[in-house]
């Protein structure tokens, strides 16, 4: 029977408002975190070389999954979805949501949002960084 190794961690990136979880890495390369008000997550790794990406899973059904070329993708249980994709080129970021709606930001500070209604958004910075 393999041991399983618990230790308390923090990892702002999962938990960003916890202040202790305890983490479980199992023989299968998947890792279990639960938070202190009872929430659990498991994290497995994917996909290999350039389209490798790490899958957490909630308890709720909701799923994130981050790879390695900065592209992400949220579902959440009740069917919402939402995926980030970068342009290596321009750095732009695109994330398009379920419901029509998608958000660009550029490197620049700038930002553009498009809502499902057509609506759209613009700001940008000013040379004060505002």
């Amino acid at each position: 029977m393999d041991t399983l190794a618990i230790e308390p961690s923090f990892d702002s990136t999962i938990f960003p408002f916890v202040v202790m979880a305890t983490e479980v890495s199992v023989p299968s390369g998947c890792v279990i975190v639960w938070a202190p008000f009872g929430e659990m997550s498991s994290t497995s790794t994917i996909g290999s070389g350039d389209q490798v990406a790490e899958v957490t899973t909630f308890e709720d059904g909701s799923t994130w999954t981050s790879y390695a070329d900065g592209r992400e993708v949220w579902t959440e249980s009740s069917g919402y979805t939402y995926e980030t994709a970068v342009d290596p080129a321009t750095g732009i970021k695109t994330t398009t949501e379920s419901d029509g709606s998608v958000h660009i930001d550029r490197p620049d500070g700038s930002f553009e949002f498009r809502h499902p209604d057509g609506t759209v958004d613009i700001g940008s910075l000013n040379e004060g960084g505002d």
